[in-house]
Parts: C-alpha cells; sequence; structure tokens
C-alpha cells in the first residue's frame, strides 16, 4: 500500500498532476495479527481506519459511520452494519441485493486469510434482517 501511495505522491510533487485520480481502499491482516483498512486518496495521503467509506455519499456514510459503529461486532452485525451503511447513502429507497456486492475478509478453516464475497441471496436475508427494504 504505502509503494502505491509513494507512486501517487510522486506524480502530485514532481509531474504536477494526478493522472492516477482515484481513491482506494486497502483491506487486510498484517503480521502483528491485526486487521486493517486503510484508504489512500489521489495524490498519495494515506490513513488508517476503524471504519470509512470513499466514493459518492462518503461524507454522509462516514458521518453514519462515525455515529454507529462499535468496536464488538461479530461478523453477522458487520455486514449488517456495512450494509445498512450502504443502502442509508445510495440513492434508492428500493435497495436491491442484484446491485449490492459485500466482500468479508476473515479466516479459513486452515487459518489462512480469504476474501468471500457475499452471496445475493445473503444479501436478501441481510436486508430482511436489518429491517432494510429490499427490491424484488
Amino acid at each position: 500500500m504505502v509503494y502505491i501511495c509513494d507512486i501517487k505522491q510522486y506524480y502530485t510533487q514532481i509531474g504536477g498532476s494526478r493522472p492516477f485520480g482515484a481513491a482506494f481502499l486497502f483491506a487486510g491482516y498484517d503480521k502483528h495479527g491485526k486487521f486493517q483498512l486503510y484508504s489512500t486518496d489521489p495524490s498519495g495521503n494515506y490513513a488508517g481506519w476503524k471504519a470509512t467509506a470513499i466514493g459518492s455519499n462518503h461524507i454522509a456514510a462516514n458521518s453514519f459511520l462515525k455515529q454507529e459503529y462499535k468496536e464488538d461486532l461479530n461478523l453477522e452485525e458487520g455486514l449488517g452494519f456495512a450494509l445498512k451503511t450502504l443502502v442509508k447513502t445510495m440513492e434508492t429507497t428500493t435497495p436491491s441485493a442484484k446491485k449490492i456486492e459485500l466482500v468479508s475478509i476473515s479466516f479459513n478453516m486452515e487459518e489462512q486469510i480469504q476474501g468471500i464475497t457475499v452471496s445475493e441471496e445473503r444479501i436478501k436475508d441481510l436486508l430482511k434482517a436489518n429491517g432494510l427494504s429490499a427490491a424484488e
């Protein structure tokens, strides 16, 4: 991650432009035994977070995250919370599971880190469980 930020900063400082024009979220697991979340902006600045959002309506999403985030969430609660944050900032009142993608990072049975894409059916269940109206 730092390497990517260094390249973005180099082009900003030396080239006087921001040719990448993209923000990134990096999620992973470090050698000290902790899950990590970092964001970087087009200039190459980066920051670590417990919860954050980038993109359209990120100000509203980050405001919601700041008010509602709790550190002791289990995986199911965390997925529901992420979904709730996303739906609150979408430009629709009827979210569709077909248009939502969630990925969780956790340990698999062999104690290896694995990213798992949440199925459309599970997203439908999470929408219902969290009182969010789902479009059919």
